[in-house]
């Protein structure tokens, strides 16, 4: 018998730590103070001793851009969407690392994917982290895509380069990209040269080459930015540095960088071992440039996960806790190299599902469009057979530090966490599982103790008790066996018995002689390897050209029958036409079974039916035809006989049946049994052919346990009242339920969700439909998923008619309308309003509206009455004034003095009577003037000079209001004279002459009294009086001439107020 208990190293139990996480604030410290003691946390981080403030807590983001363009959002601690560079500063992560591709593009311009990023690209991500005062590591791969161990492809615009062509191209693109980044103020603090160049760099291989393409990319980091350390990046510290640091050793850099995984690259004691060689053999500063660890083993967006099984990462939990252990044992481990060991990135933590796995047509539509997803399909026309190149999404989700929604998860505060310690309440963080194998006939023994975890690094070994099913195991098969530990922990234990294996010579290639095995063709070998499926060794096969092989051993003694073959595989990169088979081969002839080799750790175990012949000899074996780059591994050959199939459908129906039972209906008690006769029932499943008499005990055993569930709620329901009528509340109360239960209560198309009390209560209002009939109420609880009803019956409310008409107020003039409502539908109403009369019939709603035309002012008294419902509404209605208006329009608008101006007032509406009191400013025009038609006119020749104002009020009547105009303006000027003409006959030399002036009427017909004066050359001459009742005046000059003289005459009026002043025109008077 073999049995392994798979448990994590050293047994250690240390003090107990606890409490609850607490929210980073804004951005990171600028300097962690050593004695600063543990915080509390919802996480267990040990304090690393001794971390420099420079110590880089570093993440890679370079997906970032497009996980955004794609939509993904990220969030805070608090919950709200947030700058994700605010969250990772919030962390305490002070250095983001991002990779830059030469030219991650086809030639219509499609992105290849994972993030698509060129220099812009991881120009705008440096960018925001140095805005959040982060430092910025550039990883350049000197590729057009991924590079990495299994891949280092030039980039397309350097195909056919040499080496030296290859290394000026090198130092151009280095020095053009740091260039950019330093004229954007990027503060770049490292800089990569090359990305996992184990086995070459830029298509170029071969140490000396290599180092001639990293000594070009690093004196160009030299030349731009003097200040930043220049890193070369290695991974597998598994298999050692020495060779590759001493062949770099004439290279001109700083830093050597290691990724490590722990499900890849072994031990951190041996990291650490790697790490503190080189830097104290070559006096090089090291770091971890790329580490990551799985919090879940959900996929979250349809594509499978590079760690896609626990059992593929064995060496910490697959939780927040460990992940965040795994991080702090990596800074750990660089941290004792010393002062040498200068940081730690964390690889792509921000890669999260663009949308769930249901959504996935929607999400390849997204990964294509926006390179949000490990690669697209148009990377294939670059890197074809590149190994790790796969169409999709992000097979790292469950490794990021953001949970599929994007809330960052407690892990990633590690990074602050290392330098303060952090401290939770002491849980379990791990089981170990345990894996127990036999051969078939074997007793099986499982463990008396196994190993449980803390999240405070603690292990210990605790006493468990195993379920008494293990009895059940009757032969081959995969068991598994659950257990509870004395602390109340529960395990479950793997028990593999396996049928006698026929392959009886290194069927898994363990041994360190190959024999019996035979390997032919190219690419295969076998050997040691990371990729066997059972222990360390098996049939290992890459080629970077097309190649085929065959591996074969040649089995005897087998007795005649019936066999299976299998060999479990992984690998991944073959082309469409490629083919890995299992092969079997009798006297009779060869079989084949085809391996599905797609990703690591995808195992495929092909099966073939052997039929063995009397010679009992068979070759067993596998073979390949594969393309450029495929990769692989086979392992664990069994040819065992093929057992007998047993017809278990009805059991697992029964499985199936307790897999959906509602366990919150029934009792602990019961559901413990029920439980316990599946776990039994599991083992009967579980052989590769069931026992017939234990496949019968477990049928009936969990038949029973079925049927013997007991209920654990007995709810029912009480109605306020057995009959209502139509749309009445209805009253639901209950007991019973299961305490705190949402409970939905339905009735008809009504229904409402409560919740049941503590003790188990209820109590809900609805309403009864609206159509009479029996009803059931039913309360269905979604714990005790129990439905219990009661009945109730709906009847049509006895019709009882309150009709009510409304108060109106209306002006004078306007219809009276009454309107009313409650009214039986479709009868005659009589309407009365004062003496007025109207019959009206009701609408369907049981409304009226009468009109009962005009009345005068005053209030009424409203009457109405319903033929059917004979129930009589009354209400009041006034009838008010109406409101009139009034205008005022003068004519002229303009006169002289004595002029005739008529006013006319005109009142809206044309009906109203009555007068109306015309004004001039403030005072009356005379009495108040009779409006006739609407119209009241005045005439009006007395005004004065000046500027008049007038207005009309409309005094109102007993059906009209008062009404008041706008002002009317009319501007009265100084009466003129039409003419005045001065004449004289000829003079006598010597004489004074003598003149004649006539002076015209007033423009307003009449004649002005006044003063006449005749002027020469402006020299007042002569006047005369000028009476109202005559025409003109002779005026015997004043002075005597020789000459002709010119004169004029002016007329000054005696009323200069009211009359203006007149000059004729010049006239000559000749001498003779």
């Amino acid at each position: 018998m073999v049995m392994s208990l798979i448990s994590r190293g050293l047994r250690r139990r240390a003090a107990a730590i606890a409490a609850v996480g607490a929210l980073l604030c804004a951005g990171a410290p600028a300097a962690w103070a050593d004695d600063s003691g543990p915080v509390d946390a919802t996480i267990t981080v040990p304090k690393v001793a001794g971390l420099s403030d420079e110590f880089a807590m570093g993440v890679d983001v370079s997906t970032v851009l497009s996980q955004e363009e794609s939509g993904v959002t990220y969030r805070g601690y608090d919950g709200h969407t947030a700058d994700i560079f605010d969250v990772l500063a919030a962390s305490g992560v002070n250095y983001v690392r991002i990779r830059i591709w030469n030219d991650p593009y086809d030639a219509d311009g499609h992105g290849y994917g994972a993030g698509n990023v060129d220099v812009a690209r991881a120009l705008e991500i440096g960018e925001r982290a140095t805005a959040h005062h982060m430092k910025v590591l550039l990883d350049f791969h000197y590729s057009d895509f991924w590079a990495d161990p299994g891949k280092q492809t030039a980039p397309k615009a350097w195909a056919g380069f040499t080496v030296p062509q290859k290394a000026a191209a090198v130092t151009s693109f280095t020095t053009d990209a740091l260039q950019r980044f330093k004229a954007a103020g990027v503060d770049v603090g490292m800089v990569q040269v090359g990305n996992e160049t184990n086995g070459g760099v830029a298509g170029v291989t071969g140490y000396t080459d290599m180092a001639t393409i990293f000594s070009a990319g690093s004196a160009a980091v030299r030349a731009v930015l003097p200040d930043a350390l220049v890193a070369l990046h290695f991974t597998n510290p598994e298999k050692g540095y020495a060779t590759v640091a001493a062949a770099m050793a004439g290279v001109d850099y700083d830093v050597f960088a290691s990724s490590y995984y722990p499900y890849w690259h072994g031990t951190l004691a041996n990291l650490t071992t790697q790490l503190s060689t080189i830097a104290s053999t070559y006096g090089k500063k090291v770091m971890v440039a790329e580490t990551s660890w799985a919090y879940t083993m959900e996929d979250g967006d349809g594509f499978t996960n590079s760690i896609a099984s626990a059992a593929s990462a064995p060496q910490y939990p697959i939780s927040v806790q460990g992940q965040a252990t795994e991080v702090h044992d990596v800074i750990q481990a660089v941290a004792d190299v010393g002062d040498a060991g200068i940081g730690v990135f964390y690889w792509e933590p921000a890669w999260t599902p663009v949308g769930p796995p249901s959504a996935l047509a929607s999400n390849i539509t997204t990964w294509q469009t926006y390179g949000s997803g490990w690669a697209t399909s148009y990377a294939g026309g670059y890197d074809a057979g590149a190994t790790g190149i796969e169409y999709g999404g992000s097979s790292w989700d469950n490794q990021a530090m953001f949970d599929f929604q994007g809330n960052p998860l407690a892990s990633l505060k590690v990074f602050s966490y290392v330098r303060t310690g952090a401290q939770a309440p002491l849980a379990v963080s791990s089981v170990a599982p345990v894996t127990v194998t036999v051969a078939a006939g074997d007793a099986i023994t499982l463990p008396a103790t196994v190993a449980v975890t803390y999240n405070d690094g603690s292990v210990v070994d605790q006493p468990t008790t195993w379920n008494d099913a293990v009895d059940w195991i009757t032969g081959p098969g995969i068991y598994t066996i659950p257990g509870t530990t004395t602390s109340g922990v529960a395990t479950t234990a793997t028990v593999v018995v396996n049928a006698k294996n026929y392959v009886t010579k290194n069927p898994s290639f363990e041994d360190a002689s190959t024999s019996p095995w035979t390997v032919t063709g190219t690419g295969a070998s076998i050997k040691a390897t990371g990729d066997s499926y059972a222990g360390a060794r098996s049939l290992a096969f890459y080629k970077a050209t097309a190649y085929t092989f065959g591996v074969s051993q040649v089995v005897t003694g087998v007795p005649a029958g019936t066999y299976t073959l299998s060999a479990t595989g992984q690998g991944g990169s073959l082309g469409a036409t490629d083919s890995v088979t299992l092969q079997s081969t009798t006297s009779t002839g060869t079989t084949t079974a085809p391996f599905a080799l797609t990703v690591w750790q995808a195992w495929s175990t092909p099966t073939l039916q052997v039929t063995v012949p009397a010679d009992g000899t068979v070759t067993i074996g596998a073979a390949a035809s594969v393309s450029a780059g495929a990769w692989g591994a086979i392992d664990d050959f069994r040819l065992v006989a093929t057992a007998p199939v047993v017809d278990t459908s009805a059991l697992q129906t029964l499985v199936d049946r307790a897999a959906g039972v509602t366990r919150a209906r029934y009792t602990a008690e019961s559901l413990a049994t029920l439980d316990d006769a599946v776990v039994k029932a599991k083992v009967v499943l579980g052989a590769t052919s069931a026992d017939p008499t234990r496949l019968a005990q477990a049928q009936t055993l969990l038949g029973d346990a079925l049927d013997a569930l007991v209920v654990a709620y007995t709810p029912s329901i009480t109605l306020g009242a057995a009959s209502v009528h139509v749309g009445d509340a209805v009253a639901v109360t209950g007991a019973g339920f299961a305490p705190g239960e949402d409970v939905t209560v339905s009735l008809g198309s009504a229904s409402s969700t409560v919740q049941a009390s503590s003790a188990g209560a209820v109590a809900a209002t609805l309403t009864a439909p609206a159509e009479a009939g029996t009803y059931s109420v039913t309360a269905d609880g979604a714990v005790s998923a129990v439905t219990v009803s009661a009945t109730v019956t709906v009847t049509v409310k006895p019709v009882v008619y309150a009709p009510h008409v409304a108060d109106a107020t209306v002006a004078y003039g306007t219809p009276v309308v009454v309107t009313g409502a409650g009214f039986a539908p479709g009868e005659s109403v009589v309407v009365t309003v004062g003496q007025a009369k109207a019959t009206v019939t009701a609408t369907s709603a049981g409304a009226v509206r009468a009109s009962v035309g005009k009345l005068a002012v005053g209030t009424y008294p409203v009457t109405a009455r319903g033929a059917v419902s004979a129930v009589a509404a009354t209400s009041t209605v006034k009838v008010v004034k109406a409101t009139a208006t009034v205008s005022l329009k003068a004519s002229p608008a303009s006169a002289g003095y004595g002029r005739k101006v008529t006013l006319t007032a005109r009142v809206s509406p044309s009906g109203a009577t009555g007068s109306v009191q015309l004004y001039d400013g403030a005072a009356k025009l005379g009495g108040a003037v009779a409006v006739s038609g609407g119209v009241a006119t005045k005439v009006v020749s007395t005004l004065g000079v000046g500027t008049h104002r007038f207005k009309a009020v409309y005094l109102g009547s007993s059906s009209y209001t008062t009404a008041t105009s706008a002002t009317a303006k009319v501007v009265v000027a100084r009466a003129k004279v039409t003419s005045v003409s001065i004449s004289g006959k000829a003079f006598t030399r010597g004489t004074r002459p003598v003149v004649t002036v006539r002076v015209g009427k007033l423009d307003n017909g009449s004649r002005a009294a006044g003063i006449v004066t005749v002027r020469a050359g402006g020299v007042k001459v002569g006047t005369a009086k000028l009476s109202s009742s005559t025409s003109s005046v002779t005026i015997r000059l004043s002075k005597k001439y020789s000459t002709s003289v010119k004169v004029k005459a002016t007329f000054t009026p005696t009323r200069s107020s009211t009359v203006a002043p007149r000059t004729s025109s010049t006239t000559t008077l000749r001498v003779r």
